[in-house]
């Protein structure tokens, strides 16, 4: 037995037991019976003890002795009860449906929803809550980022010192009188950004060679010319480590007066870059590269969609930017092939994009797939963080490399049983080893199939991390990959910078001590930091989900099967990016494809034979009921199979309900939506550093939610 507590952090299940992650990876984690938990929170940092001699048996059951620390601080949460006791209901999904209250509520009545801080109940096995202020009503949607930003912890006001000295740094941007840098106002270069971007980081220029072949510039904004290292801003920077980009909501990483004012390229305005230009051949071979500090002015702020207008021939800026677009249309495509011949994995799955009300209620959900404008931006991005980072390296300098390793052979196994239930005519030969299931993955036909397919084998693979060793890119396939063309919105991009800055100046000079100090721990941070805006993005467009469900009670939607869990099957809509859960008691009782099993009536002894519906099955299903803390969307099953199928083409249009309960009493009852205004989600697509093959599905194999409204976890 070990003398010493054993940490890890503890999270909590439905079923009021856990489990604890050891800090120092002991293979499994320990379990944690329900009377064992200490008043352990979901998210807490404890110790905890075996409860049956070592952990490194077979019973791996073990106690909570201490909460170390916790995790939420600070929460959110609805009053409920009566006015004068009442209880506080947590918005965070995994801790306690019910906390005691302590002292006053101010202001705050049942009804409302509330900030408030944990204090420790020495009386009671959980802890208790202080209310801090009133936020709002408990039901006002307009409150469900700020719940999120609570939850998560995300970062809110910057230190006055910080701000301060971004209010100086701006002003020096602004005097700037360029010496020394190579000027490029003369050349056409714009952004190409999502419509309504403001912290555009990067700008492109191409121009055709005589000879065949293209030169490419990409500028990307000198935020290390303005970010002193060290200083108050650039600690507050490290520590938020990324902006997050919320569904209306964007939490910046450097304050506005930078990331969307002194520092974005915006049209008409002069301002710093470092530039990396590359000759490349009419094949997409690269000849010649160059890095340097510039200045350019940008010409236009394209976007994404009106990009894809020009480049299919419906719309038109001026001639000049319609004939560079073409021409990086073109250069894109030949960098593209030749990035995919050497290994890289081309995966297609759908982001979700949630258009908001006035009211911060869903209008509409839509996926969003990509299309020849964000693989322009792709493509040269990979190419410039490709560059960058061979400058600084050739010259023996520490550099922070994005690392993404091969897939688990067991999550690889996984993967291969459960892509036979949507493709099984598949070969054998073709999930045999990684380059025949890379070919494959390639091959397949688009539309729903084939995303459910990539997204599973996104799950497959490992999360993409930061670290100071290159030790390659398995999802683009390369070594000596890092990132560099977003330091307005990443930390390790604006690290990179430095090291690059030191090149240009000094060569293979011997930069600062720091920086081989300091890779590590700051590649470990901004891991973290990114993990956590992607993990609070997605629990948001969950929230916004669950709301849109709620909308619309009683209606009726085609699906599949796209997740099995021994409780039930989760399903995902065809006509949005929407999946909800199937519990096991709403199978039939007979007929429609999959696994048939006994079913146990519990008010008889009496069985009766149910079919489980398989992976890939089509299914046409009922809203049934929702619970917005719970984020959680319960089906009932219609029919499965081929009745599925002719359900789909005769059901009426989604909103016009169909069977017991989906009438326009219903949905009204449901419906709390009205009035207009505009919120759609930001999204610098982080096409920006694709990263589709580098990160897990944050979905059960439904759309790949929000992978980046400013970048891929490339």
């Amino acid at each position: 037995m070990s003398a010493e507590p054993l940490q890890g952090r503890y999270a909590a299940t439905a079923g009021r037991y856990g489990f604890v992650r050891l800090s120092d990876d002991l293979s499994a984690d320990l379990f944690i019976p329900p009377r064992h938990t200490g008043g352990a929170l979901d998210g807490d940092l404890v110790a905890c003890a075996p409860l049956y001699g070592s952990v490194l048996e077979d019973r791996r059951e073990a106690r909570v002795v201490a909460v170390l620390e916790r995790r939420h601080a600070r929460l959110t949460g609805a009053l409920e009860g009566p006015r004068r006791d009442p209880h506080f209901v947590p918005d965070p999904p995994r801790l306690p449906s019910r906390l005691r209250v302590s002292g006053s509520c101010g202001q705050a009545l049942p009804g409302d929803r509330v900030l408030a801080e944990l204090v420790e109940d020495e009386g009671g096995r959980l802890p208790a809550v202080r209310v801090l202020a009133r936020l709002g009503d408990a039901g006002d949607a307009l409150l469900d980022a700020e719940i999120i930003c609570t939850e998560f912890g995300l970062p809110g006001a910057y230190p006055p010192e910080a701000l301060a000295e971004a209010e100086r740094a701006a002003a020096r941007v602004a005097a700037c009188a360029w010496e020394g840098r190579r000027d490029f106002r003369a050349e056409l270069a714009f952004t190409i950004d999502p419509a309504d971007a403001r912290d555009h980081d990067d700008a492109v220029s191409v121009a055709a060679l005589p000879g065949g072949g293209w030169r490419l510039r990409v500028h990307i904004a000198d935020v290390a010319e303005a970010v002193a290292e060290g200083g108050a801003l650039d600690e507050e920077a490290r520590r938020r480590g990324n902006s997050v980009y919320l569904p209306g909501r964007v939490i910046p990483m450097l304050p506005e007066v930078l990331s969307g004012e002194a520092m974005s390229l915006r049209p008409g305005e002069p301002r710093p870059v470092l530039t990396l230009s590359a000759l490349v051949g009419a094949g997409g071979e690269l000849r010649a590269t160059r890095v340097e500090e510039g200045v350019i002015e940008s010409r236009a702020a394209v976007d994404y969609d009106r990009a894809q207008a020009v480049l299919e021939g419906r719309a038109g800026y001026d001639p000049e930017i319609d004939e560079a677009l073409r021409a990086m249309r073109a250069l894109a495509l030949g960098l593209r092939e030749r990035r995919l011949a050497r290994g890289g994995f081309d995966l297609v799955v759908p982001e979700c994009e949630v258009d908001l009300d006035s009211r911060g209620l869903p209008r509409e959900l839509r996926r969003r797939l990509p299309q020849p404008s964000t693989q322009i931006i792709e493509e040269f991005m990979i190419l410039a963080n490709r560059i960058a980072c061979a400058y600084a390296v050739r010259r023996g300098h520490p550099y922070l490399f994005r690392v993404h390793g091969p897939p688990d052979p067991r999550a690889l196994e996984r993967f291969r049983a459960q892509v036979r239930f949507f493709a099984p005519e598949a070969p054998a030969a073709a999930l045999a080893d990684i380059e025949a299931l890379r070919r494959w993955l390639a091959r397949l036909p688009p539309g729903p199939r084939s995303w459910q397919i990539h997204a599973l084998f996104l799950r497959a693979m490992q999360r993409a991390l930061y670290g100071p060793a290159d030790e390659g890119h398995f999802g683009l396939g390369l070594r000596g990959y890092a990132h560099f063309t977003s330091p307005i919105r990443r930390y390790p991009d604006l690290f990179n910078h430095r090291v690059v800055k030191w090149a240009l100046a000094r060569d293979r000079q011997e930069g600062p001590a720091a920086w081989r100090e300091r890779a590590a721990e700051t590649g470990r941070l901004c891991t973290e930091t990114e993990l956590r805006a992607e993990r609070a993005e997605q629990a948001l467009l969950r929230v916004k989900t669950v709301r849109w469900a709620e909308q619309r009670l009683g209606e009726t939607f085609a699906g599949r099967v796209t997740a099995t869990q021994p409780a039930g099957v989760y399903v995902e809509f065809d006509e949005a990016p929407v999946d909800g859960f199937l519990p096991r008691e709403g199978y039939p009782a007979r007929g429609g494809p999959g696994r048939r099993r006994r079913r146990r009536d519990p008010r008889a002894e009496a069985r009766e034979q149910v079919v489980e519906p398989d992976l890939g099955v089509e299914v046409l299903v009922r809203i049934a009921r929702v619970d917005l803390r719970a984020r959680r969307i319960e089906l009932e099953l219609l029919s499965a199979g081929r009745a599925a199928q002719a359900g789909k083409r005769d059901r009426p249009p989604a909103g016009a309900g169909g069977g017991k309960g989906s009438g326009k009493a219903a949905r009204q009852a449901a419906r709390k939506v009205s009035g207009r205004g505009s919120g759609k989600a930001s999204r610098k697509a982080s096409r920006k550093a694709p990263d589709r093959a580098a990160g897990r599905t944050p979905r059960r194999g439904g759309s790949r939610v929000g992978r980046g409204r400013r970048g891929r976890r490339a």
